[in-house]
């Protein structure tokens, strides 16, 4: 669509990246900032502190799966707006097996941005810029999405009292993981070559732990293979996972050497 063409009820699906820091498993509540205010997107649009106003006094966006309107995954239980922009919190429907599906995806980053749709109501153009205003917006609802527009927004909580990583983005989770199983091996390193001192073997249930975390690493370094279908495709995954390898690879060899017959 030509930008010089936007006039009273022109849509919007603007996105956003989230990280996540936590969940409730119990209930499926997250916390996200959806929008950000003064922050320039792809389609050349800034939203303005109090565009969602009005919009927000009328009624509660919905959330639904990657603006499919068909496929509603939460409820909203509050949105407001804060100095950042738009921060909601939503419940997603853990009886049905989309909203179990969707809040799983969310919760462990496997999606890991947001956006939302809109009607625009009011707007100014800034010229010297070529920067769309936006004043006043009606908001229709809030989506869970693969890739977004703008890059500055991010989920802010998915509660979670039992799950302490599960709340994380896939490569700040990777990277948890890979610092334990770096500690992890240079501690059984040393558990090994202090057994070694006393003329002592690794106990078969410890190199039984041993092979079974070889064999969880080894499903990640070679994984089955997933048809993923073109609407959903995500190209920045793929490199995210081969990093994800090498390093499992790498650690894996180095655990084997000391550890494994």
């Amino acid at each position: 669509m030509d930008r010089d063409e936007i006039q009273e009820g022109t849509t919007r699906l603007c996105s956003y990246p989230s990280s996540v820091k936590s969940a409730n498993d119990s209930t499926g509540e997250i916390e996200a900032v959806v929008a950000v205010f003064n922050n320039v997107d792809a389609y050349g649009d800034k939203i303005l502190p109090g565009a969602f106003t009005k919009s927000l006094a009328k009624k509660m966006p919905r959330c639904v799966w990657m603006h499919d309107w068909k496929s509603p995954v939460a409820k909203t239980i509050s949105a407001v707006e804060t100095a950042e922009g738009l921060q909601v919190r939503g419940m997603f429907n853990l009886d049905t097996q989309r909203g179990r599906e969707a809040y799983s995806d969310v919760k462990k980053g496997l999606v890991d941005e947001f956006s939302i749709g809109f009607y625009i109501k009011k707007w100014t153009k800034d010229e010297e810029n070529d920067v769309w205003e936006l004043v006043e917006l009606d908001l229709v609802e809030w989506s869970p999405v693969l890739m977004g527009a703008n890059p500055a927004t991010r989920l802010i909580s998915v509660k979670s009292g039992n799950d302490p990583l599960g709340g994380l983005r896939f490569e700040d989770h990777s990277l948890r993981v890979l610092e334990a199983l770096s500690e992890y091996t240079e501690r059984a390193t040393g558990y090994a070559a202090l057994r070694a001192g006393d003329g002592n073997a690794i106990s078969d249930p410890r190199l039984s732990e041993f092979k079974k975390l070889r064999d969880a690493l080894s499903k990640l370094v070679d994984p089955p293979t997933v048809t993923v279908s073109p609407e959903i495709d995500a190209p920045g995954l793929s490199s995210e996972l081969k990093a994800l390898q090498l390093e499992i690879l790498r650690e894996q060899a180095a655990a084997e050497a000391v550890l494994l017959p």
